[in-house]
């Protein structure tokens, strides 16, 4: 399947997406750039928004109701063959961050955090039927502070507050725990933990590394305790049984959502077995197009 876009209109920066902007260059000349930053390449396509409706008046373009259709039904069918390859229990994150939104109390607050955590929230999880706020820290979209932000969400906050964080994020940021001596808050912080920052297992380069060049620069594993990190810090901790389906739904319903206290639910994950679900789900997801 090929998308060929009539008009492309694109605002403000570049987006971060590598394969948006792949498909951007391939469209140049049907590519116009809103109010956006000063990039040479564009310059001869910019249009002011204030004269938008003359530019589409004078360059009227047809509406292709198919093709808008069929990506539509493209978006319909992938999500349903990820719904479908989740419908049994996966050691894949993207499956767990499913698990912890469906059991999230309505109107919580949620901080997503990122690297790994907010791609497969974007990827794997769909709209539903439920009101929960989701924050994210993505001003410098590094993993540096996270912890303090979501203590600063959780502040006066009468609804459920969580965290979902990897656990180099968390090594990143765990002394921000020693804040609730003095500020009192009710948060569940969900730590998934796959040794390390497993994230560059998406670059194609890292394939041609030595695994002990890339173990120790990439993806420095912090080999942290969790559950003696909860004691120091005077926190409650409980670590997931994975292979028990109901548990990450269990231990949320049986959160106190109004004790004032940090709790740390740690969820360890196989990197290896992870990213093996990962192929099979993108095979499945590949076949669509054929």
């Amino acid at each position: 399947f090929e998308i060929k876009p009539d008009i492309i209109l694109r605002f403000g920066s570049r987006p971060v997406s590598k394969k948006l902007n792949q498909l951007i260059d391939l469209n140049k000349k049907n590519t116009y750039l809103l109010q956006g930053h000063q990039e040479k390449e564009y310059e001869p396509c910019w249009i002011d928004t204030s004269k938008i409706e003359k530019y589409f008046e004078l360059n009227k373009k047809t509406i292709d109701v198919q093709w808008c259709n069929s990506l539509i039904k493209f978006q319909k069918k992938i999500e349903m063959r990820i719904e479908s390859f989740f419908s049994e229990p996966r050691l894949h994150e993207g499956y767990f961050i499913n698990q912890i939104i469906k059991g999230l109390p309505e109107n919580s607050n949620l901080l997503i955090g990122n690297s790994s955590p907010i791609r497969d929230l974007d990827s794997y999880t769909f709209n539903m039927d439920k009101k929960i706020k989701v924050h994210s820290n993505r001003g410098a979209s590094g993993i540096d502070g996270l912890i303090s932000t979501a203590i600063g969400m959780s502040i006066n906050q009468s609804s459920h507050n969580a965290l979902i964080i990897g656990d180099v994020s968390f090594y990143y940021d765990l002394t921000a725990l020693n804040i609730i001596k003095n500020i009192p808050v009710c948060l569940t912080i969900f730590i998934i933990n796959n040794s390390g920052g497993h994230i560059f297992d998406r670059l194609d380069y890292l394939s041609t590394q030595r695994k002990s060049n890339y173990d120790k620069f990439w993806l420095t594993d912090p080999n942290i305790d969790f559950k003696d990190v909860a004691k120091v810090f005077d926190c409650s901790y409980h670590k997931i049984n994975l292979n028990d389906d109901e548990e990450i739904i269990k231990t949320i319903h049986k959160l106190n959502t109004t004790e004032k206290n940090i709790k740390l639910i740690e969820l360890e994950v196989d990197a290896k077995k992870h990213h093996s679900n990962e192929k099979d789900l993108n095979k499945k997801i590949k076949k669509i197009f054929i």
